[in-house]
């Protein structure tokens, strides 16, 4: 049964990977022209600009595999944050979609995996700050070849 169950999650991923490849990708002129469109509340425009970028969350999601949550997941997830991005796009930045929607995609892959994690689950900001004390931690006590003191962490 348990074997079943991955052949059907696979089988859906490659569905889905077939699927997001017959979508054409977009140059920065229909990006912008979309996002026109966007503004003045067109859903068809939107809809074409968020299945162009499918590939993208893909990708992205991809590089969260580590983490132990199914890839089905990690890219729902990261979808959730291409259509927030899709819907705050601003074409007058002059800067490409995909490099605007990859912030909101790993925003919303990372706060996922951040409220799934913990037992007790802490806010993103605390999360955060917790994660940059570890890693100074860890990078201090390679250098100094000792647990470091509180005073030397927050220095």
């Amino acid at each position: 049964m348990k074997y079943e169950k991955m052949d059907v999650k696979e089988d859906c991923l490659k569905v889905y990977f077939m699927q997001i490849k017959k979508t054409g990708l977009l140059n920065f002129e229909e990006e912008l022209e979309l996002s026109k469109k966007i503004q003045k509340g067109s859903k068809a425009a939107r809809q074409r600009l968020i299945e162009a970028n499918l590939r993208l969350v893909v990708r992205i999601a991809k590089g969260y595999l580590s983490s132990g949550v199914a890839l089905l997941d990690l890219i729902q997830e990261g979808n959730l944050g291409l259509i927030k991005a899709a819907s705050k796009y601003d074409h007058r930045k002059q800067v490409r979609f995909s490099t605007y929607a990859s912030w909101w995609i790993k925003q919303a892959i990372v706060r996922s995996l951040s409220n799934k994690r913990r037992v007790i689950r802490l806010p993103h900001r605390k999360e955060e700050r917790l994660r940059k004390i570890n890693k100074v931690y860890n990078s201090l006590s390679q250098t100094l070849m000792r647990s470091p003191t509180t005073e030397e962490i927050g220095a």
